[in-house]
């Protein structure tokens, strides 16, 4: 197991590349197979759901996710992603390509929408969303081929793309299918679940956020979201000119996902490589460091409490009684110009007094009353 961890930690690229394409390489001519000949022209749905060949799709669409996966965990620890600003023109460019398909897409949606093709609220919401994924593409684009000028990566921006994911997921539940005989759907559904976790890994990653942690997300749920992308868009591109499709499910709405499909595997290539020893060393060091100082606190905290419970009162008491002792001669003096003014008032309110009944003279009530006489 050590053994397939180092050889797996040297190039991670290669290994995961490998996986996302061992499942194109079945699935992709197999799938074009199906959609000339068992998926429905206008409805995108299967002739026969029972077909054997579906089951074999199936199995290929998601062995690129298990063997990403699989060697993810294996080497979450040796993977990180390269956040070094240096000059990236590959990265740049497939960057600002795919700024443009995602417009493309984005726009059209959203005439769909408001033409009543598709639900209004979704479309528009896509569009929307489209529109701030094309920003962030576009400025990280600029970030990759000028990495010494002004620009700079907006936290704002990373959160387009998640966003724009979601609100294709909400495009794809909100129209009329059958779950039991989807095809194009759910490929798109499930290339959509996998973006989810791949962009809300990057989000964190770009934006500086416990990126340390998060690189393994990525290189499990990249290359083969790019896979499936691919996988949704091709083979309706090389059936659109012999079928009839349906305007929500035309190929040329699905440019942006040849343009995430490509930017996602642009940027795992140039981006993802395995940790230095010295890194590694470094991680594990500063662990080893983060974990001692919290316990310390835990170990002390009951002994300092309690002598500062003990000194507290000791502190206090000493300027009360040195207050005391300074101020006892004109504390003396506020006391006798109380007790002259109090004989005054007493002698003033003497009248008064002798006006008012005494409360001590009045009888009590055997006094008044004698029981035996009654």
């Amino acid at each position: 197991m050590t053994n397939i961890k180092n050889r797996l930690a040297q190039n991670p690229r290669l290994w995961l590349s490998i996986a996302a394409a061992v499942g194109l390489v079945v699935a992709l001519p197999l799938r074009v197979w199906q959609q000339l000949l068992l998926v429905e022209d206008y409805t995108g749905f299967w002739f026969d759901a029972s077909h054997p060949s579906i089951i074999v799709l199936y199995i290929f669409m998601a062995l690129p996710v298990v063997l990403s996966l699989t060697m993810a965990v294996l080497m979450h620890k040796s993977v990180t992603v390269d956040l070094a600003r240096r000059p990236r023109k590959i990265e740049g460019y497939a960057s600002l390509a795919a700024a443009l398909l995602v417009f493309i897409s984005s726009v059209l949606v959203f005439l769909q929408a408001v033409s009543g093709d598709i639900a209004t609220f979704v479309g528009v919401l896509e569009g929307i969303f489209g529109l701030g994924f094309v920003a962030f593409l576009a400025n990280l684009g600029l970030v990759n081929l000028f990495p010494t000028g002004k620009a700079y990566l907006s936290r704002v921006l990373t959160l387009m793309p998640l966003l724009w994911v979601i609100a294709r997921l909400l495009g794809y539940f909100s129209r009329t299918i059958s779950y039991l005989r989807v095809s194009d759907l759910f490929i798109n559904i499930a290339a959509a679940a996998l973006l989810l976790v791949f962009f809300m890994a990057a989000a964190q990653i770009l934006a500086g956020v416990n990126a340390e942690k998060k690189a393994w997300r990525m290189a499990a749920f990249g290359l083969p979201a790019a896979a499936l992308l691919l996988l949704a868009f091709l083979p309706r591109l090389i059936a659109a000119p012999f079928v009839d499709v349906h305007p929500s499910q035309d190929a040329v709405l699905d440019l942006a996902n040849l343009g995430v499909a490509v930017f996602i595997g642009v940027f795992m290539i140039t981006r993802l490589r395995s940790k230095t020893a010295e890194e590694i060393a470094a991680e594990e060091e500063a662990a080893l460091v983060e974990q001692a100082m919290a316990e310390e606190p835990a170990v002390e905290a009951a002994p300092v409490q309690i002598a500062v419970a003990e000194e507290v009162p000791a502190q206090a008491e000493m300027p009360a009684q040195e207050t005391a002792i300074e101020e006892t001669p004109a504390q003396e003096a506020k006391i006798e110009e109380a007790l002259a003014q109090a004989t005054l008032i007493e002698e003033s309110a003497a009248p008064v007094e002798e006006i008012a009944p005494p409360v001590q003279d009045a009888p009590l009530f055997e006094e008044q009353v004698n029981i035996e006489e009654i």
